[in-house]
């Protein structure tokens, strides 16, 4: 995916790095949360912790996971098409997937600036819920934009083996 082209190159490796983190941590908190709870001694705010772990987990690798093609993908259109028409199909769903992740995205943005209007906090951690889910919105409108450049991309594939025939 990312060539010879370094800042890609080290953003998809933060990326991985960011995404163990967050893996270890909930990881982390599961178990002194169960163990603890043998002992009689929980954690209050594991379940909070650990959904805030899972959706900022989600949304930091989605990106990446869109750029790299790294899906669970289902055809629902079965492709009996050349490889012109088939290129084009696959530019329509890419930029059908761009639009719906940035109203997505739009939406999650919306949903942290209210948050932040009315001050929401996490019930036991105290934490201000708003930054959370506006990163989560930065990330799924990055999202888009990768599902954007694909579409063209392919888009660009399309014509130049049109032209070609």
């Amino acid at each position: 995916m990312t060539g010879n082209w370094q800042p890609l190159a080290a953003a998809e490796t933060l990326g991985k790095i960011v995404a163990t983190v967050l893996m270890l941590a909930m990881i982390g908190v599961t178990v002194v949360d169960v163990v603890g709870r043998r002992f009689g001694l929980t954690i209050a705010a594991s379940f909070e912790v650990t959904q805030l772990l899972v959706a900022l987990g989600f949304y930091l690798i989605l990106p990446q996971a869109t750029a790299r093609r790294a899906h669970i993908v289902v055809d629902l259109v079965p492709q009996r098409l050349d490889r012109t028409a088939g290129l084009v199909l696959a530019a329509l769903v890419d930029l059908l997937c761009a639009f719906v992740i940035a109203w997505a995205a739009a939406m999650l943005v919306r949903q942290g600036q209210t948050l932040d209007r009315f001050n929401t906090l996490l019930q036991f951690t105290r934490l201000p819920l708003s930054p959370f889910v506006t990163v989560m919105g930065l990330c799924a409108g990055l999202t888009a934009l990768v599902c954007l450049t694909q579409s063209v991309l392919r888009l660009h594939a399309a014509a130049t083996r049109w032209r070609l025939k």
